[in-house]
């Protein structure tokens, strides 16, 4: 998780998905590059600096979530998250006639606790890699524990 914008670019130039641009034109180049960059897949963030005819300091970030491994860690997953396992889990809800309420990863125990059990919620997928958060918690419905390395949550509320 993040505390700020900063620290997530700290992490992401850290882990070299971030590239530094110094001097590009905002009217020529910087559309351009964004245009180029979100068209890519898994192209890195870019980060534009000194931009002819604007004060210094003042920058422009571009395709900040523009791969999984940038999208997983702000929604409190790893890294390594594709996603793949919550498109599937959104078309057998559909498949079945149930309705997902994703949960925010970000929530503390009694936060979830409040949200399922305002959501009339009956089954609740976790992934093992975060079990630990739901030891605790008292869920009346049905809890379906997957495997893998990476990191998701669903509550599921059955349609009436």
């Amino acid at each position: 998780m993040y505390s700020d914008l900063r620290d997530f670019m700290e992490d992401i130039d850290r882990r070299g998905e971030l590239r530094k641009l110094a001097g590009a034109d905002w009217n020529l180049e910087i559309g351009a590059l964004t245009e180029y960059a979100s068209r890519r897949s898994g192209a890195p963030a870019i980060l534009f600096d000194e931009i002819p005819g604007y004060q210094k300091g003042h920058r422009i970030l571009v395709n900040a979530l523009g791969s999984s491994s940038r999208v997983a860690p702000v929604l409190g997953m790893p890294s390594t998250f594709n996603g793949i396992e919550i498109v599937e889990l959104y078309f057998a809800c559909a498949k079945i006639g149930a309705v997902a309420v994703p949960i925010n990863l970000r929530l503390s125990g009694p936060e979830i606790a409040y949200v399922l059990g305002h959501a009339d919620s009956r089954l609740l997928v976790v992934h093992a890699g975060i079990l630990d958060r739901f030891q605790e918690m008292r869920f009346p419905g049905q809890m379906l524990v997957v495997g893998g390395d990476d990191a998701a949550i669903l509550a599921l509320r059955w349609q009436r």
